[in-house]
């Protein structure tokens, strides 16, 4: 099979005790036996590699840095995914405690010890970094980030489920169309300028906004096409976030989960985007590829609401669950607690139009509200 890109790049940065790590995975890789082998054979390399050292937790922490070193730099679907995420599944659905000194019941690999926070603390949208350029190298790598957590997130292993809702929030809660436009009318001005970008500096090019925000599409049905169902009964189930252990991140993340629509409108408004958006997917200038999966999300959804009527039941909270939603320390409409779950915004918040918002907006102005 074709490497995706030189695996050699992951040996510049690693440490003592991460050079056997990168040892068998490269050996795995760069053997001629089929993808299910070498799955079998990294799920084996991995527990064992955990017997043979004294810290545990350090090879815990050492393994997912090599491996998400990997996974970021391997498009979706490439068989060194497949296999890592392979692997990955059947060491946490095998399971099995960890020897350490003194024992500990975290470490069992039904947990993936210590992989969600070195993948929270890792995750960083780039397209948010104001101080860097978001090229398309950036935004091709946190692709792949979400691909590969999609991929390995199941009913037995989902403890990121906000990641995919706020990056569903990022494609739904903003229009395509507006930066297409403003990006049309610069392209016969650009249009000599670009041809002449050699094929090398491509991947470092600044994107415009448009683009970025269809990588974002891309990746919101990722989620719903990877994970669909569970990431669907998280936005319905109350409780608390998980949170960075960064105060800066964690802070940001309260503001931005602060503007999240509440959870029972939660699938009409995507449902109801993801349609406009096909509507309009000329004016968005969208692929052949990203219409399909936009069109197969909105079916993922009907399908989740056929199945589970209670979905439908309200598409927009009663005063009470509002409030319960909105108040520190009030119960939502099943009664449950949701202590913490709208923080007061403490910043600026990005604009959201959550549904019954925008049933509003059509009412006044008999437009699509987009």
């Amino acid at each position: 099979m074709d490497a995706p890109f030189d695996i050699e790049i992951i040996a510049q940065d690693i440490t003592e005790t991460q050079t056997p790590i990168y040892s068998f995975i490269k050996a795995i890789f760069q053997s001629p036996e089929t993808v299910s082998k070498k799955v079998a054979k990294l799920s084996d390399e991995i527990r064992n590699g955990a017997n043979a050292v004294d810290d545990t937790n350090l090879y815990t922490w050492d393994l997912w840095m090599i491996i998400l070193d990997i996974a970021i730099r391997t498009p979706p679907d490439h068989p060194w995914q497949d296999i890592l995420v392979g692997a990955l599944q059947h060491v946490q659905q095998t399971g099995g405690r960890i020897l350490t000194t003194p024992e500990d019941a975290f470490m069992n690999w039904t947990n993936l010890p210590h992989l969600a926070m070195y993948m929270l603390d890792s995750w960083c949208d780039p397209a948010d970094i104001s101080s860097v350029e978001c090229t398309l190298e950036d935004m091709e790598m946190w692709k792949n980030q979400n691909s590969f957590a999609a991929r390995i997130t199941t009913e037995t292993y989902a403890p990121w489920l906000n990641f995919p809702i706020l990056a569903i929030k990022d494609a739904v809660d903003k229009n395509g169309e507006v930066d297409n436009k403003a990006n049309t009318k610069k392209e016969d001005k650009e249009d000599k300028e670009d041809q002449e970008v050699s094929a090398a500096a491509l991947p470092h090019k600044q994107l415009d906004k448009h683009t970025i925000w269809v990588y974002h599409l891309w990746i919101a049905t990722e989620w719903l096409l990877r994970a669909g169902d569970i990431v669907f009964k998280k936005s319905l189930a109350p409780g608390k976030w998980e949170r960075s252990t960064d105060p800066e991140k964690a802070a940001a993340e309260a503001i931005f989960e602060a503007t999240l629509p509440p959870r029972r409108e939660r699938l009409p408004w995507w449902k109801k985007r993801f349609a406009e958006f096909l509507d309009k997917k000329e004016k968005l200038g969208l692929s052949a590829d990203l219409v399909e999966r936009v069109a197969k999300s909105v079916e993922a959804i009907e399908k989740f609401q056929i199945d589970h009527p209670e979905a439908e039941e309200v598409t927009g909270p009663t005063k009470e669950a509002a409030k319960g939603e909105e108040g520190e320390g009030q119960t939502n409409n099943t009664g449950e607690s949701e202590v913490g779950r709208k923080p007061e915004a403490t910043g600026p918040i990005p604009e959201t139009k959550p549904e019954r918002l925008y049933q509003e907006e059509e009412k006044k102005t008999g437009g699509d509200g987009a």
